[in-house]
C-alpha cells in the first residue's frame, strides 16, 4: 500500500495526522496499521521542507512524522490523548 502526501507551506500537523488516520485501521487495543490487513504501507512525501516555520524554528509537520518514524506511535488528538501504536508503516 502507498500513501501520498503532498506538503504544501499551508500543511500543519493536524492535516498529517488527519490523512494518516484517515488511512489507518484499529487491530487490537491501541494498535493500528493500513487497512488491508497483511499489507505495510509506505508513506511517500511530496516537498518535504514547504511547512511553515513556526515561533519555535521547527516545521511541525516534520516534527510529527519524525516522531512517528522514532517512537512508532502518535497520540490521540482529541479525548483521552492515548497512545496510536502504528505497525506496518
Amino acid at each position: 500500500m502507498k500513501l501520498v502526501i503532498n506538503f504544501s507551506s499551508r500543511t500543519t500537523s493536524s492535516d498529517l495526522q488527519m490523512i494518516i488516520e484517515d488511512n489507518i485501521d484499529k487491530r487490537s487495543g491501541r494498535v493500528f496499521g493500513p487497512k488491508q490487513p497483511g499489507k505495510k504501507m509506505v508513506l511517500f512525501v511530496d516537498d518535504i521542507h514547504m511547512p511553515k516555520v513556526d515561533s519555535y524554528g521547527t516545521q511541525q509537520p516534520i516534527a510529527l512524522l519524525k516522531f512517528l518514524v522514532e517512537m512508532g506511535y502518535i497520540y490521540e488528538k482529541i479525548g483521552t490523548l492515548d497512545q496510536k501504536i502504528i505497525k506496518d508503516f
